[in-house]
């Protein structure tokens, strides 16, 4: 009962961890990268007093995203640019914040279409095989 509690706790604190993602029910990869294209370039023609960032975000929100943190993006979730100098050179979407080729092979290969917490202790579990 303890190891239980103890895991739900560790998921919990990693819940509040982690990067910031976009996710919208139904839209995909190429849908994020058009409608994120569009809301950057909306950012760049801002007046010049005004947060580049705020006017993406607002952008994005207006187009039915919502933006959401966690540790470990699953499918359906994209990053975007976090600053003013990320505008200029958009990060790929499906990347994650510190993420090397192993963690990326083992998000890529955890699926997802289960419970939340089997998934992230599967990829966890894969991260531990190194």
């Amino acid at each position: 009962m303890m190891w239980i509690l103890t895991l739900l706790l560790m998921a919990g604190a990693l819940a509040g961890c982690g990067g910031f993602y976009w996710q919208q029910a139904g839209r995909g990869q190429a849908d994020f990268e058009r409608e994120s294209g569009v809301c950057a370039q909306d950012a760049h023609r801002s007046p010049k007093d005004a947060d580049m960032e705020k006017v993406y975000r607002a952008c994005m929100q207006a187009k039915g995203w919502q933006r959401v943190q966690t540790h470990t993006p699953i499918p359906g979730q994209f990053r975007g640019p976090e600053s003013d100098e990320a505008m200029t050179s958009l990060p790929p979407a499906t990347s994650a914040y510190g993420e090397d080729a192993w963690a990326l092979r083992c998000r890529a290969n955890t699926n997802w279409n289960q419970p939340r917490l089997t998934a992230i202790t599967e990829y966890h579990q894969c991260l531990r095989a190194r």
